[in-house]
């Protein structure tokens, strides 16, 4: 299921579609993904966040707003175990799409329809997406590598006035293989 909208698909800028098609088939974000350290993932992506420790100290969520990292305690460090590129809180939200744009060095459009993320992934032979998993209001397309797994989330629901059934709502990064909890 590609989402209709209706919408015929557009060409996502150079800049863009490079952006994302290697955060979809690198499962990476600035070069950052599971198993970097907390550090690594500081130095990436920068920009006001913030942090929350589970009550245990053993989970740290990291959220940028248009971005949130999972780290696990590993000794004395923190080691990412997923990271979420939330696409759908940049519509409607000027303010967090420039903080994306200064974080991360790309423009992101504001709503994305999956049909033209898909027509820029098909031309990487990596992005090839192994299942299609329906979640009730939202299309999963799960893309599986060696290091990580990503899935692209597609709205099946129309949000109005932002977002519409067939956009992307987020980018979704987790290790493939498990890390200590």
């Amino acid at each position: 299921m590609s989402g209709g909208t209706g919408r015929g698909v557009r060409v996502i800028g150079t800049a863009t579609a490079t952006f994302l098609v290697r955060s979809v088939t690198t499962g990476r974000l600035c070069g950052v993904g599971p198993g970097s350290a907390l550090t690594e993932a500081g130095a990436a992506v920068r920009g006001p966040f913030v942090d929350d420790v589970d009550a245990a100290g053993r989970c740290l969520r990291r959220d940028h707003g248009f971005a949130e990292f999972s780290f696990n305690a590993e000794g004395a460090e923190w080691v990412m175990s997923g990271m979420t590129l939330q696409l759908h809180r940049l519509a409607g939200n000027p303010d967090l799409a420039r903080r994306c744009r200064n974080a991360v060095g790309v423009a992101l459009p504001p709503t994305l329809a999956w049909p033209d993320l898909r027509a820029s992934l098909s031309a990487a032979p990596a992005a090839e997406c192994v299942a299609v998993v329906d979640q009730g209001g939202f299309v999963e397309h799960r893309c599986r590598g060696l290091d990580a797994h990503v899935s692209v989330l597609v709205n099946d629901e129309d949000h109005p006035p932002a977002l519409r059934r067939g956009d992307v709502w987020s980018v979704d990064v987790w290790a493939a293989r498990s890390t200590k909890v």
